[in-house]
């Protein structure tokens, strides 16, 4: 049974890493039993690679000689741990009114504006938009957004 391990790297160095990582997994699984399962790295976790595999004793073997590698995380990754890193909650579910955000695709993009209202069902925000004469909020989709300032009315005590 596989477990899921994570290594400390030099940040910024992850695709070479697990590319070579990889290529020494092929070689050592060649040999005999495989040991490592896969090498994976996840762009929200910077500065680490988790490796799924048979045993330390494999990681140990896998990194070893890597000048990138730092040094191997001790204990196992939790699922729970690794499910939240792959799959991130949907922006909508973080958001509030009067939060502060930027529009990050579309027409309006590099837009800053104020959260007037959220509809979850559609997926789409109001946004009154920072800097313009327009009064009507602007209806964008919550994908396209990234939360700038988290302080809502309710946040204020208001």
């Amino acid at each position: 049974m596989p477990f899921v391990y994570a290594i400390k790297i030099t940040r910024g160095r992850e695709e070479e890493v697990m590319s070579d990582l990889s290529d020494k997994a092929k070689e050592i699984n060649s040999r005999g039993t495989p040991q490592i399962y896969s090498v994976t790295s996840i762009p929200s976790l910077r500065g680490y690679v988790v490796i799924e595999a048979a045993s330390f004793a494999a990681i140990d073997r896998l990194i070893e000689g890597d000048r990138f590698v730092r040094g191997r995380i001790k204990g196992l990754v939790k699922e729970e741990e690794l499910q939240k890193l792959l799959v991130p909650a949907p922006i909508i579910d973080q958001i509030k009114e009067g939060y502060m955000v930027e529009v990050t695709g579309g027409l309006l993009k590099g837009m800053k504006g104020k959260i007037e209202f959220i509809n979850k069902t559609k997926g789409e925000v109001g946004i009154s938009l920072v800097g313009t004469p327009n009064v009507m909020p602007v209806v964008v989709s919550a994908d396209s957004l990234k939360v700038i300032s988290a302080e809502s009315k309710e946040d204020k005590g208001a």
